[in-house]
């Protein structure tokens, strides 16, 4: 197919690119077949070509945070994907990049949720509270008070939850961010439900509007 002579085309143009020393060439190639990648799931290539490239170059660091995101992408939720997201955050706070270490740690923080992994949440919790401070972004803190929201939520501390996916609302109104809106409005109904024992019709209608607006979906269980 087209799509699969492409991707074998450029998995050859990234190959000569290394072995010829050309980092130029070599970035935007595999910045390129990121798409690729992560069409085919091709989980190991994007990994190999990443730590090629980077033992191969002197890679820049918001280069390098690139490449690493962009294999972590690919990996979904795998302890490798999670490795990445670790190496992420460290070289990203090294270089001062806050947005991309608030948000490799807020994907740990998600992926200690899925798994119901208490002993991470634990762990990651105080990393994400330390990046409450006025270098964070209002949508790096939105995101940021969402996680912690849910975390609270599934330990049972409500009231720490309504908080948290309250500021998460207010930090989402106050810049316009459609998406975070329609993932913070259900958030915030489904703590409230469960510490009230019930929500209002107004509550209920907001969150369907913004979530119908977005495509974001309220999956049970």
């Amino acid at each position: 197919s087209p799509l699969l002579a492409a991707h074998a085309n450029m998995r050859a143009a990234l190959d000569d690119a290394i072995e010829a020393g050309d980092l130029e060439a070599t970035m935007a190639l595999a910045l390129g077949l990121r798409a690729l990648w992560f069409a085919g799931m091709l989980r190991q290539e994007a990994h190999e070509f990443v730590e090629r490239i980077l033992a191969r170059f002197d890679v820049s660091g918001p280069d390098e945070l690139r490449l690493l995101r962009a294999a972590a992408f690919v990996e979904g939720s795998t302890p490798v994907a999670a490795a990445l997201h670790e190496r992420v955050a460290a070289r990203a706070a090294e270089i001062g990049d806050w947005a991309s270490v608030c948000t490799a740690t807020c994907n740990l923080f998600g992926m200690a949720l899925n798994t119901r992994n208490i002993e991470e949440i634990h762990r990651l919790r105080p990393a994400l509270r330390a990046l409450m401070t006025p270098e964070t972004s209002d949508k790096a803190l939105g995101w940021v008070q969402l996680h912690l929201a849910v975390g609270a939520y599934v330990e049972g501390d409500l009231d720490q939850a309504i908080e948290h996916a309250t500021r998460c609302v207010e930090h989402a109104q106050r810049i316009d961010h459609a998406y975070l809106l329609a993932t913070a409005l259900p958030t915030r109904l489904l703590v409230s439900w469960a510490r009230e024992g019930t929500i209002s019709h107004g509550e209920l209608s907001e969150a369907l509007d913004e979530m119908g607006r977005t495509g974001v979906r309220l999956d049970a269980g």
